[in-house]
């Protein structure tokens, strides 16, 4: 179940440190969404930076061209994307994408829970260069993984393949945004000065294609004994700090051990976690509720 709260109602302050103090995990989180629910001309013009333009240009102009594929036919292909290149965005690739049975369960996720999903992919001479996979939740259609081939980076295929989901949604009835994660630079103080976060990585690729910032309070409540153990293990290491970062990665491990199942479950939820705070999609583990309002 999912709740949505709307900005403004009376009392929400009182509300929210209620809950703070008891068992829940009140999040701040800034969604980076572009509105869909219009003529993509206009995002086009509007949104989109100049050097964006130009850029999904030069990869039609090279010969980049896009369509939907089944990743599980072309999961051999999407490896060899993921192992392209050691790292990514300045750090080491996640041993997840080089899994091929990791790389299965992801994508196989989404069809378990019943979401509408589509993976794009990018093409060059008949190669796959990079693909796009999304899903839908509610309104929303969000960005789950876009990666490419490094030896392929220069014919700009994320630029394309990005900007082929947008002008999708915009097509679409029933899809009113295009979401991409989260802002990476929340510990920063970007609302003072949003310009100057805008070099940052993904960050900056995603401003260049139109996405802007949301304000979002998610508010996770536990119902089972092992989503509860799991947010006291989460409150104790916000108020310990690296110490209480000690404690729950000794924490996980000995529950890992477990031979009670309840408890041995809780090393799962991260699992929830990733989606319920990164995807930001619903979460078989947790309910969420959300109050979110344009930055």
């Amino acid at each position: 179940m999912r709740y949505v709260v709307l900005p403004g109602v009376k009392g929400i302050e009182e509300t929210l440190q209620t809950l703070k103090n008891g068992l829940c995990v009140v999040r701040m989180r800034y969604p980076m969404r572009v509105e869909t629910g219009r003529d993509f001309t206009e995002v086009w013009n509007k949104d989109y930076t100049k050097k964006s333009r130009n850029m999904v240009r030069k990869a039609e102009k090279k010969g980049v061209t896009i369509q939907e594929i089944d990743p599980f036919g072309r999961l051999n292909e999407v490896l060899a994307i993921h192992k392209s290149s050691p790292t990514r965005q300045g750090r080491p690739v996640d041993p997840e994408y080089l899994d091929p049975s990791k790389v299965r369960l992801y994508f196989s996720y989404f069809v378990k829970n019943g979401y509408l999903t589509k993976t794009y992919g990018a093409f060059y001479d008949g190669k796959l260069i990079g693909y796009l996979h999304v899903f839908k939740h509610e309104n929303i259609m969000h960005v789950g993984r876009l990666m490419s081939d490094m030896k392929h980076f220069d014919m700009a295929p994320n630029d394309v393949l990005i900007t082929t989901m947008i002008s999708d949604c915009c097509n679409s009835h029933d899809v009113d945004f295009a979401q991409y994660y989260y802002i990476e630079a929340t510990k920063r103080p970007f609302l003072k000065g949003l310009r100057q976060e805008r070099g940052l990585g993904v960050d900056h690729f995603k401003f260049e294609h139109g996405f802007k910032p949301y304000k979002e309070i998610v508010i996770v409540i536990p119902e089972t004994l092992a989503e509860k153990v799991f947010i006291i293990m989460e409150k104790m290491t916000a108020s310990l700090g690296w110490f209480g970062s000690a404690i729950y990665s000794l924490a996980l491990g000995l529950l890992r051990r477990s031979p009670i199942p309840r408890l041995k479950s809780v090393t799962s939820m991260s699992i929830g976690h990733y989606y319920t705070y990164f995807l930001g999609g619903p979460s078989s583990f947790f309910k969420t509720v959300d109050l979110a309002t344009q930055v």
